[in-house]
């Protein structure tokens, strides 16, 4: 995914300690800000990293091109803000990575065309007009605070809605076991 970056960056001489000023950037399509310091504490081996972003009107699609080796499953709009910290641990970055924010998707389409045939199922039956083929295409719009620590992505509190119907949810999903709570 092509990734441009136009940044100010403070670097302590004496340890190599980074503080990144905003960092405008574009991923993608998708523009964002980003803030931080990238560190190292005596006696750690490696640095830790730590982040502030914030998306104000991003593509999906360009965040889930880096969360899963898999295509895209969505389209639409995001907003995001989100805390990111690295550790300096010896795992993977996806093993260690704790990110804590929260999101919302608006307009957003299933790329699966048997996905989007039941959201457009579901939003006609809200409806009240379950056979009204017409009824086609039904935008979602989603929103929710999350915590991913330890691989384990958790919802505190998910929305999701479609025309004709709405739905609250809480729980988690764990991505290195592929299994939602």
């Amino acid at each position: 995914v092509p990734l441009h970056t136009r940044f100010e960056a403070l670097v302590d001489g004496t340890n190599g300690n980074t503080t990144l000023k905003p960092v405008h950037a574009t991923l993608g399509t998708t523009s964002f800000t980003t803030a931080g310091t990238v560190f190292k504490h005596d006696g750690d081996t490696k640095r830790t990293i730590e982040l502030t972003v914030h998306i104000a009107d991003g593509e999906v699609m360009d965040l889930l091109r880096l969360a899963s080796k898999s295509k895209p499953f969505l389209s639409g709009r995001i907003q995001l803000d989100s805390k990111i910290l690295i550790p300096p641990l010896e795992q993977k970055v996806a093993e260690k990575l704790i990110l804590d924010g929260k999101f919302s998707i608006r307009r957003g389409m299933f790329l699966q065309e048997n996905v989007q045939d039941k959201v457009d199922s579901l939003s006609r039956r809200g409806m009240g007009q379950p056979k009204n083929r017409e009824l086609d295409n039904a935008f979602s719009n989603m929103a929710g605070k999350f915590r991913l620590e330890d691989q384990l992505l958790a919802f505190e509190a998910l929305t999701y809605d479609v025309p004709g119907a709405a739905v609250d949810l809480s729980g988690s999903y764990d991505m290195a076991a592929d299994q939602l709570d």
